[in-house]
């Protein structure tokens, strides 16, 4: 997807994993494709195209350069599958009980944490199969919110907690409380996927752009993209008609409005703009894979010497800073009911 002020375009594209933005006009665009992949445009210039042949490895190397030498104007954000199914799972299960319960689950980022120790039981206490079987049930619920797939999350909760390893029973047990919640209430309206996550790693990269250019932009995003259409949370978080306001502390702090004043899509294939940013997401997670061969990490780490290691890069994923017991006591508003209530307020 791609953002712009009146002549000057960013752009962000997404296969739901990766996102980049490239904050450069449309002349620049299509100077520096001629300039770094000489004779190939359109639907030809592709990461997985270039990277399959000598020569358009060696072009690529050119585009890393170029990278380089503007770092300030490329970013990405990754996200990792399981994170965003943990953090779904999360969000929809364990935090409306806590929160009913009288604990603020996202003050002090204990949201985050918490997922990271569920992604610790998913990745290394679980067996991999039952990990596996458990995640893409919960992936099916949020996709098919409907009785018989709660069920089937149910069952395979019930079946990992009557053997359970040591150490899974704390969030395995609080996940089943939250199902059984819903279960009990018949409302599986809270269940229906969302694309929070999807908006967080976006906002991560106009943030970026934000802070090196004031805008306005016009965020043009890949045909494909299906969030940036069904996003109430984007749509009201770019409305130039809300308060101006900061929202947030630190480095986790971002201005609202997210100065927007349209989102469009377009054609990968007929905008230079996406082209650079395919360019981008589909290194990044091509290098990514764990069956990359060792030639391929060899230019892995040439690309990165010739450029692409002062690339702003925001990784969305399971880190090593876990819950530290239960949440804190709520005292107020927390950081979600304080960004819905910022985006209802209209400009004084």
């Amino acid at each position: 997807m791609k953002a712009a002020r009146p002549g000057r375009t960013c752009s962000i594209r997404s296969n739901h994993i990766l996102y980049s933005a490239v904050p450069i006009s449309l002349n620049q665009k299509q100077q520096r494709s001629s300039r770094t992949f000489p004779g190939q445009q359109g639907p030809e210039l592709k990461s997985g195209n270039l990277l399959r042949r000598p020569t358009g490895r060696r072009q690529f190397l050119k585009f890393a350069q170029e990278v380089g030498a503007r770092a300030d104007r490329f970013c990405a954000a990754k996200l990792g599958k399981r994170f965003v199914i943990v953090s779904k799972m999360v969000d929809q299960l364990v935090e409306p009980m806590l929160s009913e319960e009288g604990y603020d689950f996202y003050k002090d980022d204990y949201a985050r944490r918490f997922a990271n120790s569920v992604g610790f039981v998913v990745e290394q206490l679980l067996p991999p199969v039952d990990a596996d079987r458990l995640l893409s049930s919960y992936n099916n619920l949020a996709r098919t919110p409907d009785v018989e797939h709660l069920r089937s999350f149910q069952v395979e909760l019930e079946t990992l907690l009557a053997n359970a390893p040591d150490g899974t029973e704390l969030f395995l047990n609080r996940i089943a409380y939250g199902t059984q919640r819903i279960a009990a209430t018949g409302d599986l309206s809270a269940l229906e996927d969302s694309n929070e996550i999807h908006v967080t790693a976006a906002i991560e990269c106009m943030k970026f752009l934000h802070e090196q250019n004031d805008g306005p932009f016009v965020v043009v995003h890949d045909e494909s993209t299906h969030f940036f259409r069904r996003s109430y949370l984007w749509e009201r978080m770019t409305n130039l008609n809300i308060e101006p306001q900061v929202l947030g502390s630190g480095d986790k702090s971002f201005r609202v409005p997210i100065p927007v004043t349209s989102t469009i899509s377009a054609r990968s294939h007929e905008n230079a703009s996406l082209q650079l940013c395919d360019l981008i997401a589909g290194f990044v997670s091509r290098m990514s894979l764990p069956s990359a061969s060792d030639n391929l990490m060899v230019f892995r780490r040439e690309v990165i010497d010739a450029g692409f290691g002062r690339l702003t890069h925001f990784p969305l994923d399971f880190g090593t800073d876990f819950a530290p017991g239960e949440p804190p006591r709520a005292d107020g508003p927390d950081i979600v009911d304080k960004i819905v209530g910022a985006v209802r307020q209209k400009r004084k």
